[in-house]
């Protein structure tokens, strides 16, 4: 009897360490209880993502209120042969890295690209959704339709954000508005993907 139990104990860990080790092919995503907002497509592609190389974003999702002041939480796991861990919240150069509350998502972003997100350089995606890269944001309630947008992955090994240079991860992004009367989580989603190492 102990044997079997021994084994069925092993072969339970051998299972799950096999799945956290295979890569997905495509990014998985659940809606997570969003109040404001019906997310209809998040994707991403290739997948495996490569680091640093192209990529493309798809984001489709009706924005039913209006949002000024955008905080976003991040939790993440990343798994690495076999083994799935946990990412901390730390900082870097005075700034939060990882599985953070990150309460001014507009401020936070100009902080790490101060040359991109200015008016005279802001991507055509946002300024297409009303978005003028100066904060704060002020998205209106509209249908946001943003379709293949090529992005261009940095070397994540030479950011603060290293550990995102490759693995498997399972992520849950919650957006929520600043204003606490507001309903909470304005939108929120569960992502998992893989992201490469080019060599």
């Amino acid at each position: 009897m102990g044997k079997h139990v021994a084994s069925l104990i092993i072969a339970a860990i051998i299972l799950g360490i096999t799945t956290y080790a295979q890569d997905y092919n495509k990014l998985h995503f659940q809606d997570c209880g969003s109040k404001s907002a019906d997310i209809r497509k998040v994707d991403i592609t290739p997948m495996p993502l490569y680091n640093p190389g192209p990529a493309s974003f798809t984001f489709i999702a009706d924005l039913k209120r209006p949002i000024t002041v955008v905080e976003v939480s991040l939790d993440i796991l990343r798994t690495v042969n076999g083994i799935r861990l946990p990412i901390k919240c730390y900082v870097v150069n005075g700034q939060n890295v990882g599985s953070c509350t990150y309460p001014d998502l507009c401020n936070f972003l100009k902080g790490l690209l101060p040359e991109l997100l200015t008016p005279e350089n802001c991507p055509q995606a946002l300024v297409d959704i009303g978005v003028d890269c100066t904060c704060p944001m002020d998205i209106k309630p509209q249908l946001l339709s943003i379709i293949e947008q090529p992005i261009d992955l940095p070397d994540a090994t030479q950011t603060a954000a290293s550990f995102l240079a490759s693995g498997n991860f399972n992520m849950t992004v919650t957006v929520s508005e600043s204003n606490p009367s507001a309903p909470r989580p304005y939108g929120c989603g569960k992502v998992a993907f893989t992201v490469k190492q080019k060599k």
